[in-house]
C-alpha cells in the first residue's frame, strides 16, 4: 500500500478508482476534498489495481473515510491492510473510522481477536432512510402521500415560488442562506457547515444535481447530490433551509424526489442522520434503512 497525496494533481487517477469501486452514498471525489477538517491532509491509500481507502492526516492523527474502494469481497482484506499500514508502517496510535457501513465494521471486529489492535465500541452511528421513488410520483395520489399532496397545494397557493439552477443566483445568497440555517437549527445534530461552505465556494462542483428555492423573493433553500456509483441511486448529500416558512423543508425535499425520478434514479438516499433526529426524515415513507458506525482502532 502507497500513499497518494496532492489528490487535485491526481485526480484523474482517484476519479478512475471511485468510477470502477464506488459503492456507497460518500464516494465522491469533491466530497473527499472537502471532508477535510481542522486542516487535515487528504491522503488516498493505494492498494493497487484502482483499488483503495479514503483518509484524512494531520500530523500523527490519522482518520478514514467511510468503505474502502474495490470489490465487495475485497472489503475486509483492503482495510485490514489499511490499518495495519497506518499502525505499524506510520507508527500511529489511534485511527478514526468514519461511517463505516455497520457489516464491516463487525467484520474488522472479528478479524482484530488476537491482533496487535484493538476496536472499540462506536462512538456514534448514522441512520440512512433510502426511498424507493417507484413508490413515489410527482402528483402524489394515494392515501399514503395525501398529507404531502395538501401541504404542497397550499404552500405554492400561499407563496410564490421559483425554483433556480446554480448558475441563476449569487454565492452571497448562499452564503447568507447558510448562515441563517445554522442560526435558526433547533436540532443538534452532526452537520457539516465548512464543508457546504466549501462546496458554495466551488458552486457545488461533483453534485449532479442542485436546484435553489426562491420564495417570495428570496432564497429560502437550496439542496442537491449525486449519483452513487455502478447503482441507480441517488444520495441526497445537501438540504438547507433557513425554517422561515412552515412546511418548506418538506417542499424542498419533494421537489428533489421527483427531479430524481425524472433522472430515471431509482433509490434515493436521505443521508445519515443520529437516531434521535430520524423523525423529518421517516415521513417521507423510506423503503428501507441502513447503518453506519464511526469508532476508533487503538494499537496495543
Amino acid at each position: 500500500m502507497k500513499i497518494i497525496s496532492e489528490l487535485e494533481k491526481r485526480s484523474s487517477e482517484i476519479k478512475k478508482s471511485i468510477s470502477k469501486y464506488g459503492n456507497s452514498a460518500q464516494h465522491n471525489f469533491e466530497l473527499f476534498l472537502n471532508y477535510n477538517k481542522n486542516n487535515e491532509e487528504c491522503i488516498f491509500l493505494d492498494a493497487g489495481n484502482q483499488r483503495g481507502v479514503m483518509a484524512y492526516k494531520k500530523e500523527k492523527s490519522w482518520k478514514i473515510f467511510t468503505d474502502p474502494l474495490c470489490k465487495e469481497s475485497e472489503m475486509l482484506e483492503i482495510i485490514i491492510e489499511a490499518i495495519e499500514f497506518i499502525l505499524n508502517d506510520h507508527k500511529a496510535k489511534k485511527i478514526i473510522m468514519e461511517d463505516m457501513s455497520e457489516d464491516l465494521r463487525k467484520k474488522i471486529v472479528d478479524f482484530s481477536k488476537g491482533k496487535k489492535f484493538k476496536v472499540l465500541k462506536p462512538s456514534y452511528s448514522l441512520f440512512w432512510p433510502v426511498i424507493d421513488l417507484n413508490d413515489f410520483s410527482e402528483e402524489m395520489s394515494g392515501k399514503k402521500w395525501k398529507r404531502f399532496r395538501n401541504i404542497k397545494n397550499n404552500f405554492f397557493r400561499e407563496n410564490k415560488v421559483v425554483f433556480k439552477e446554480v448558475k441563476e443566483i449569487n454565492t452571497k445568497d448562499i452564503k447568507d442562506l447558510l448562515e441563517r440555517w445554522k442560526e435558526n437549527r433547533i436540532n443538534n445534530d452532526r452537520v457539516h457547515f465548512v464543508q457546504y461552505l466549501k462546496f458554495t465556494e466551488s458552486s457545488f462542483k461533483g453534485l449532479d444535481l442542485f436546484r435553489a428555492m426562491e420564495v417570495n423573493g428570496q432564497i429560502r433553500s437550496i439542496y442537491g447530490g449525486w449519483k452513487i456509483p455502478n447503482s441507480n441511486s441517488y444520495y441526497s448529500f445537501l438540504g438547507i433551509h433557513d425554517y422561515t416558512l412552515k412546511d418548506l423543508g418538506e417542499i424542498s425535499y419533494l421537489d428533489e424526489l421527483a427531479v430524481a425520478k425524472k433522472m430515471g434514479i431509482e433509490l434515493l438516499d436521505l443521508g445519515g442522520i443520529e437516531k434521535e433526529h430520524l423523525g423529518f426524515k421517516l415521513k417521507f415513507h423510506p423503503s428501507k434503512i441502513y447503518r453506519t458506525d464511526t469508532f476508533s482502532i487503538m494499537s496495543h
